[in-house]
Order: C-alpha cells, then structure tokens, then sequence
C-alpha cells in the first residue's frame, strides 16, 4: 500500500517553507483562504480553531500575526512529527494524529464550539480513501459548525485526467477529484457548502516533483514523454518546457456547515 505522507517526508521540517517557490509559506498566496476562515471566526464564534493537517503550523501562526484568534484556542492536528517540529509557537497545540484516528475529544471537551480548518491535505487519502476520510471528519462535527478548507480539484474532465495521471506516474497514491462531484460527496456526507471560490494554483515543475517525490531524471523524462503523448499542452495546466514540464494545481476555496443527517 502506498503511503503518501512517508513519500515526501524528505521535504518536511525546515525545507517545508521552500517546498515549490514557497508556496506554503507565502502571505499573498495564502490571503483568500485566511479571509475565509476570519469570516467563518465572525459568524460561527468558536472557542477553538483545529487545523486538520496543519504542517509547519503557518495557518495558525498567521491567523495570531494578525490577531485574528483572540482569545481563542489553536490546535495542529498533524501526523508528520518533523512538519510538528516547526510548529513551536507557545500559542498553539499540537498533536501528531492521523485526520483518520484524530477524534473531536483530542481537540475540545463538551460545549465548546470549533472551526475546522485544513489546505491541501485531502488528496491524500486517493479515489477510494475520500469519502470515508470525510464521513470520519464529519463525524467529529457538531450540526451548525463550520469546515473552511482549500482543496485541489478541477472543472474539466480533461484537465483532472491530466493532473491524476501525472501523480498516478509518480505513485504518491494521490487523487484529485472534479470540482461539480466533489460539492456532491461533501453534500453526501453531510455538509451543506455555503461557498466556493477560487484560490491561487500551485505551479508544480519536473525538477520539484522529482526531488519532492524521490523520481530519478530518466523516469520523469519518461512521464514528461507519455503526457506529451496524451494530452495537448495547455496554458495554467500542462506547459512543457526544453528540459521538462510545468504543471498546475487549480484550488478551491470551501466553506462547509456540518447539518443534521
């Protein structure tokens, strides 16, 4: 069986916030996601914000930067104990678990009210392992509670081929589902999208790929030759260059509210 975290822990730790232009790590980048979660802190009023998959801790910490969590409890929810390493703000809690075996008292006791956020995790868990994923998260929720989370996912068919036969190639075990079939398994496991907005893509070269993923230049010339094959180059998503590839990862904004099922 395919482990993709154990796949690229080479890239945690401090090498993280480098990772692909520093994308993780960018405020700029990182802006329309934190304006969703302050208005989900506006309307929902929690006592505790969980990051599901938190990493280095960089969500958290900017939400503290600009006193967007006052007086409210931080906790990283993370299973990569060098990504928890980094995380050392004295504000925040940390707990190495996996999203499948966190449960909702590892974050809050009764009473409390949380805000679920997370970025770039789900693809994780492959075709067959989202759904269940999102049932068990879902299934930590209080109804009226709310899930803000950014995730990969594509409006056109051609375009999700493309992106999952690449990392299919790479064997990361990852999948990337259609935006429209996406709402619906969240809808089916009881959530209510209040909204969906764009996020900035992720530009993905041969180079990083290959050192993320520990792919030997040969091999990703040899995946640089078969998407050549089967798909037309395209600006913002596929785009080869004299010594490999450029690819794009097009996200998504999500605001869930967890209702009666």
């Amino acid at each position: 069986m395919i482990d993709p975290v154990g796949r690229e822990t080479s890239s945690h730790g401090r090498q993280w916030d480098s990772l692909h232009d520093g994308y993780f790590s960018d405020p700029c980048i990182a802006a329309p996601l934190v304006e969703k979660i302050r208005d989900g802190i506006a309307s929902s009023e929690p006592d505790i914000v969980v990051d599901l998959g938190g990493g280095t801790g960089f969500l958290l910490q900017h939400l503290i930067r600009h006193n967007l969590a006052s007086g409210i409890q931080l906790l990283n929810v993370d299973v990569s104990p060098k990504q928890l390493e980094q995380a050392s703000d004295r504000h925040i809690r940390t707990i190495q678990r996996s999203l499948t075996n966190f449960v909702r008292t590892d974050a809050a006791g009764p009473g409390k009210r949380i805000l679920f956020i997370m970025r770039s995790v789900l693809h994780y868990y492959g075709r067959e392992g989202l759904e269940p994923v999102l049932k068990h998260l879902r299934a930590q929720m209080q109804t009226g509670e709310l899930f803000v989370h950014q995730t990969a996912c594509s409006d056109e068919q051609t375009d999700a081929d493309f992106i999952n036969l690449l990392y299919g190639r790479m064997d990361t075990g990852k999948w990337y589902p259609m935006a429209g079939e996406f709402v619906q398994t969240l809808e089916n496991c009881g959530w209510a999208v209040d909204s969906v907005a764009p996020a900035p893509a992720l530009l993905v070269t041969s180079g990083d790929l290959g050192t993320r993923y520990g792919i030997s230049a040969e091999r990703m010339n040899a995946i640089r030759s078969e998407l050549a094959q089967r798909f037309a180059e395209k600006r913002g998503v596929f785009e080869t260059t004299p010594d490999g590839f450029r690819a794009f990862l097009h996200y998504k904004l999500f605001t869930c509210v967890a209702v009666n099922v």
